[in-house]
């Protein structure tokens, strides 16, 4: 019976020492959020009127409902990426970059985020997003 425990000490002593030789690597994650453009030049001209503008529903392709950022890497094939991520949900930032582009490209702007109770708009605009990935070309 000994025979048999004798090397357990040795293989433990090993193995400790195979794993204080194996150090974790740098995180390679990289996250990415949708920002707001910054600011517009004006074109000097009047300012436009106060403007209503209902903004949704959004849609987007069911595959970039992920955390990953997808790549095309082909016509046909997509690939996640293993180390770029979203810091946030996707759909919530595009709406959230949109909503104050709008404000700010239109001017004297109200927008009005999707799904709206009551109110009436000057415009409405619904937005079925069908492509948005990173094109490794």
């Amino acid at each position: 019976m000994t025979r048999y425990l004798r090397p357990i000490p040795c293989i433990l002593i090993a193995l400790c020492a195979a794993c204080a030789l194996v150090r974790p690597g740098p995180d390679r994650s990289r996250y990415f959020v949708l920002t707001p453009i910054a600011h517009v030049e004006r074109d000097g001209g009047e300012p436009r009127r106060d403007l209503a503008v209902g903004l949704g529903p959004i849609t987007f392709p069911p595959y970039l409902d992920r955390p990953e950022v997808v790549s095309r890497v082909h016509t046909n094939e997509l690939r996640p990426s293993p180390f770029d991520f979203w810091a946030g949900s996707l759909n919530e930032q595009f709406k959230s970059a949109l909503s104050q582009n709008l404000a700010l490209m239109i001017g004297q702007c109200r927008v009005t985020m999707y799904p709206w109770y009551a109110g009436t708009f000057d415009a409405t605009v619904g937005i079925d997003v069908l492509r948005f990935e990173v094109n490794t070309d």
